[in-house]
């Protein structure tokens, strides 16, 4: 694969591949058919994320959407944006900050970080091509319940990405880890 320049990954579980167009013939076709189970499982065995918290960068595409896969198929993704802003400027309009990144997770124990434009990571995500084929298909998906730490700014900062949250929030679809804990507390 490597040597016809060609990539191979998974969406939703399905086998995606990308070659030059000089490159794609009917016996290299016939092969990926041939090997399409083997293939697969070789992607979920190597796209497996370690256990903790990881930085995923640009250049791991293929696990991008084995990740997205997962969420899925799991019903459930936590959200955290970091932005740029002043962690002690609680005044601060999300509208006047930038994000520079996105964590998220479907399971316990296990988080990855997607640097946008951290500065302090290499290989950061183009924001808008990460938003349109990973964080919006993911918020808006009908069946998979959002949990965040104050949503309120998440969905602002979602809006201002053109993600809408809101008909989710409609069908009890978000969790607010933040309104819990205050809920519990009283």
């Amino acid at each position: 694969i490597n040597q016809l320049d060609g990539q191979l990954w998974l969406d939703g579980g399905r086998l995606k591949y990308r070659f030059p167009s000089n490159v794609v013939s009917q016996p290299l076709l016939d092969k990926l058919r041939q090997h399409k189970q083997q293939i697969t499982e070789y992607l979920q065995q190597k796209y497996k994320i370690p256990m903790g918290y990881s930085v995923l960068p640009n250049t791991e595409v293929e696990k991008l959407f084995w990740l997205k896969d997962q969420i899925i198929k799991a019903g459930i993704c936590s959200l955290d944006y970091e932005s740029n802003s002043d962690p002690d400027d609680k005044t601060q309009d999300p509208q006047d900050t930038e994000i520079v990144g996105a964590s998220v997770s479907y399971q316990i124990g296990q988080a990855v970080y997607l640097p946008m434009k951290h500065i302090y990571y290499d290989h950061n995500w183009d924001k808008q091509w990460l938003v349109e084929n990973f964080l919006k298909p993911i918020l808006e998906h009908p069946d998979i319940v959002i949990v965040a730490h104050n949503i309120v700014a998440e969905h602002t900062w979602s809006l201002l990405e053109g993600i809408d949250m809101y008909p989710k929030a409609q069908k009890n679809k978000i969790m607010d880890t933040m309104m819990i804990a205050k809920n519990l507390a009283l």
